[in-house]
């Protein structure tokens, strides 16, 4: 997997620094634009059917091509690139089954990255090549949308999107924001422009904004990441309680129906009972034989035998059983019977990991929001009035100070 991301990431790499090479010292016309959208919509087209297939999902870069067209040529070369891969991916999902499951999700956010990156281009860093560091937070970002529309369009399937998401983000996110980081670095290379990363630069020489927009960024991230924490250890707490719950209904429940049957003379090597989505049981008589369990003896053995012995006074507690950790239940009901439950630990918390996931996803994006637009604001409002007066500070010193004086008479 790794390295089949690794080609596509990198011919996009390639494919974007040999056509900046070759038009770099002239004027792009309304063709060319037309053209890089073309081609970058092919490459998203490609990386769609050339992907990691899941199955249900496709593990891919395609949002690369409208990122890297509308960031380093032009913004409708992103649209039209965005617009292209976009619609391919929605008819190879509806009609040849490709990656089926995530087809609305990946149309529309591919669709959108051109717009982003349109967007970008425009009001954010107004037609210049964005740094290295911006150009692999919104490669990453875009891919993070891409995560959350998941979820958006599956609210009726949440555990299908979380294991989509779950398999996909990290990979996506991962590469995407590496394929634009890389296209910076081989331009700014070329241009002279790259400095390393361990030269200082003196403090008198890092622009305003620059400083203003580290601030911004190290304390909204501090808040975020201090609220997520929280939240989580909220939601890990109010699982393990909601699995304890269900485990000692489930027990309470499997005991009073086994005593039932037994009573009545009935069989209970036949009993079946749910425990959760993918837990099981067993049930021990006075002398410690199996009377009932999940499929009788199938899951029953030497270790929970010993798991019992062991924690029969002792209702909840975890163990390793069948190559997973599980939460584990025993008790003794009034008649002398043993009931042991237990449910993989992955289940008591995958509700917790759903929203978790949903929530990082979320603030990601709402950070994102937020840091653009106030990046934008004080580059608009205050450090361009600031570089004003000093334009015109400088002029007044250089000796052109009628210019600057209004007489009324």
């Amino acid at each position: 997997m790794v390295g089949k991301m690794s080609l596509i990431t990198l011919a996009y790499v390639a494919v974007t620094f040999l056509l900046w090479k070759a038009i770099k010292d002239r004027k792009i016309s309304l063709g060319d634009k037309i053209a890089l959208g073309c081609l970058y919509g092919i490459l998203s087209v490609f990386s769609t059917h050339f992907g990691i297939d899941y199955g249900s999902m496709v593990l891919n870069v395609r949002d690369l091509g409208p990122m890297a067209a509308g960031l380093f040529f032009n913004p409708l070369s992103g649209i039209i690139a965005g617009l292209i891969g976009g619609i391919e991916r929605y008819i190879a999902g509806t009609y040849f089954d490709v990656g089926a499951y995530t087809r609305v999700a990946c149309s529309v956010s591919t669709c959108l990255a051109g717009f982003f990156a349109a967007f970008l281009y425009r009001f954010i860093f107004n037609g210049k090549k964005p740094s290295i560091a911006y150009a692999f937070f919104m490669g990453a970002v875009i891919e993070v949308f891409h995560m959350y529309v998941v979820f958006l369009t599956h609210r009726d399937d949440m555990r299908m999107a979380f294991q989509v998401v779950r398999i996909c983000s990290v990979p996506m996110i991962l590469f995407s924001g590496l394929g634009l980081m890389l296209c910076s670095v081989a331009i700014k290379k070329s241009l002279g422009e790259l400095h390393s990363p361990f030269t200082a630069i003196p403090a008198e020489e890092v622009p305003v904004s620059n400083k203003f927009q580290t601030w911004l960024f190290g304390v909204t991230v501090f808040v975020l990441l201090t609220s997520f924490g929280f939240n989580y250890a909220m939601q890990s707490a109010a699982a393990l309680q909601e699995g304890k719950v269900d485990l000692a209904s489930a027990s309470r429940d499997i005991g009073n129906s086994v005593t039932w049957i037994r009573d009545r003379g009935g069989h209970t090597d036949n009993y079946s009972h749910f425990v959760g989505l993918n837990g099981t049981f067993a049930v021990l008589d006075e002398n410690g034989k199996l009377i009932a369990g999940s499929q009788f003896d199938k899951y029953y053995n030497k270790e929970i035998e010993e798991l019992i012995n062991a924690h029969v006074l002792k209702e909840f507690f975890f163990a390793n059983l069948y190559g997973e950790e599980a939460l584990c239940m025993t008790r003794k009901t009034k008649s002398g019977l043993t009931v042991f439950t237990q449910i993989p630990k992955r289940e008591v918390y995958e509700s917790r990991d759903i929203q978790a996931y949903e929530t990082m996803l979320a603030d990601i994006l709402f950070f994102t929001v937020i840091y653009v637009l106030i990046s934008l604001l004080v580059q608009r409002m205050v450090v361009d009035n600031l570089l004003r007066v000093n334009k015109s500070l400088n002029r007044i010193t250089d000796g052109d100070l009628p210019r600057f004086l209004t007489i009324s008479i």
